[in-house]
């Protein structure tokens, strides 16, 4: 029995226009706060045996490093941006689907899916002659009960309830079948996070330490006190640019420099973290700073298909059977999924259309070659009255045939001259 069928007895496309809707409150905003890698480990433990609090302010805390934030923008926004239609498409259902479920909300769908392994929505209408509009619940008030085998959300008045995906009132994305936080990316960005932000950090503090050499001077023991060597330390101390001074006798100055370029390190532990994270999020090291839709992806082919379908498939099953059935039940009242229409994010990969036209272009020629070839066996005489067989070489060749006598061709256009006198001649 569905969720509307236990409250009001009676089939969602006889509820009253008054009927309202018990919506679920999110808890109040918890900020992702500051990250360590003993509290990434310590979040990612709980993330694998289904307690998400942690692991979701991890999640909005990794937006905040603009590597994982434009590749993660530029995954989500590939996805979306495909051609969507629906398949059958009744009317009124695609003005409909912009305001259930705006571009925006399936960017947000996508992206939890995908660092998460899941992302729950909910119905966040207030009464049944309203439009369903669907919005992602925050992962951190998320939970799965290992015990009995249940999803859990946080709400702001009951603390944990449970809750079933499809049931008209919540859906679930799932990144895969069993177990679907396990798939999370999280588990492999999060510690790459970490190294990377204290690798900027340690960079810009060997940049501050050895940038600048150390000047060294160097004098006699028993010249240590001596006032002008005094004198010539305070002046080293202030001495910058093209600025000169005199030594005492005695002294001798030289700069402590790095003799190693030891700060290579950093900057190559950082470009394999970078290299690393574009090809878990978009599959190659192809430029990826961009955040565009599909029309500006396959130019560079930055997202690769493979990655595109598996997108696709996060949100087309669930939005079919856990969205548009139960509107597709409230608006019209279709109670078989199989006429329920389907959203499609076409994600075929557009053809090359100069390599299509240079194939057209080969084509072409090799059937004019044939077609001279053809002719000139169809008039080869071997004597006798031995000719080829050219119904023979036409099925051979796949050439399609037909009976009769052959067209008999237009009559050449007459110069224009000749057009002109038989013109006059009518006339006459």
């Amino acid at each position: 029995m569905s969720w509307f069928s236990r409250i009001f007895r009676r089939s969602p496309v006889e509820a009253p226009a008054t009927a309202t809707v018990g919506v679920k409150e999110e808890p109040y905003f918890r900020p992702p706060g500051i990250w360590t890698m003993d509290r990434v480990e310590s979040a990612l433990d709980q993330h694998e045996r289904g307690e998400f609090r942690e692991s979701g302010l991890l999640v909005d805390a990794l937006l905040g490093d603009e590597e994982i934030a434009s590749l993660g923008g530029l995954r989500t926004s590939t996805a979306t941006g495909l051609p969507f239609h629906f398949d059958p498409a009744p009317a009124g259902i695609e003005a409909d689907w912009e305001h259930m479920v705006p571009v925006a909300a399936q960017d947000e769908f996508l992206w939890k899916s995908l660092m998460m392994g899941f992302c729950w929505a909910q119905d966040r209408r207030r009464s049944y002659d309203e439009l369903p509009t669907w919005a992602p619940w925050p992962s951190e008030s998320v939970r799965f009960d290992t015990y009995r085998g249940v999803w859990q959300v946080e709400t702001r008045d009951k603390g944990y309830v449970d809750v079933t995906a499809g049931d008209g009132r919540w859906a679930r994305f799932d990144a895969r079948f069993q177990r679907p936080w396990l798939a999370g990316y999280v588990r492999a960005v999060a510690p790459m996070m970490i190294i990377r932000q204290s690798t900027l950090y340690n960079w810009a503090n060997h940049a501050q330490v050895y940038a600048t050499p150390s000047r060294i001077l160097t004098a006699p023991a028993q010249m240590g006190e001596i006032e002008d060597v005094q004198r010539a330390i305070g002046r080293l101390k202030k001495l910058v640019g093209d600025s000169t001074i005199v030594l005492p006798e005695g002294l001798t100055m030289e700069l402590l420099e790095l003799k190693e370029l030891t700060y290579q390190i950093y900057e190559r532990l950082r470009k394999a973290i970078d290299d690393s994270l574009q090809i878990m999020f978009v599959g190659n090291l192809g430029t990826a700073k961009a955040s565009g839709g599909y029309g500006s992806a396959p130019i560079e082919r930055r997202v690769t298909q493979q990655l595109l379908e598996r997108d696709v498939k996060i949100l087309a099953p669930t939005a079919w059977r856990q969205i548009v059935a139960p509107y597709d039940a409230w608006k019209r009242g279709t109670r078989d999924l199989l006429r329920v229409p389907r959203p499609v994010w076409d994600c075929t990969p557009p053809t090359d259309k100069q390599a299509e036209a240079q194939r057209l272009n080969m084509l072409a020629d090799a059937r004019y070659k044939e077609a001279l070839e053809l002719e000139r066996l169809s008039k080869i005489d071997f004597g006798d009255g031995w000719r080829v067989n050219m119904k023979k070489v036409g099925a051979d060749r796949s050439i399609p045939l037909e009976k009769g006598a052959p067209a008999a061709a237009p009559a050449p256009a007459a110069p224009p001259q000749k057009e002109k006198a038989a013109d006059a001649d009518a006339a006459a």
